[in-house]
């Protein structure tokens, strides 16, 4: 507080000026602590919509592999009924 009462060139009895200036000071650390937590929350943040547009990637990717195997199974299923179809009836 003193180097700042000398940058300013105050005298030290203007006790007025000494509370507003260490209020001052004290808000400008608290702004800067805010800061810094904004900017980790910010990257945090932005890890974590990383990390959901990946899972979403791998869901769609999940999707159709489980679709590509069901259109698989419904031929396979086809091909048994056509077969069995065809085992069944009677030659005329």
């Amino acid at each position: 507080m003193k180097e700042d009462m000398n940058s300013f060139r105050i005298s030290g009895k203007e006790e007025l000026f000494r509370k507003n200036l260490l209020s001052l000071r004290i808000l400008y650390e608290h702004n800067s602590i805010l800061r810094a937590q904004i900017t980790l929350f910010n990257k945090f943040k932005l890890k974590n919509e990383n990390l959901i547009h990946a899972d979403f990637e791998q869901l769609e990717l999940k999707y159709k592999n489980l679709k590509t195997k069901e259109i698989n199974l419904e031929k396979k299923i086809e091909n048994l009924n056509r077969k069995i179809i065809k085992s069944t009836q009677v030659i005329i």
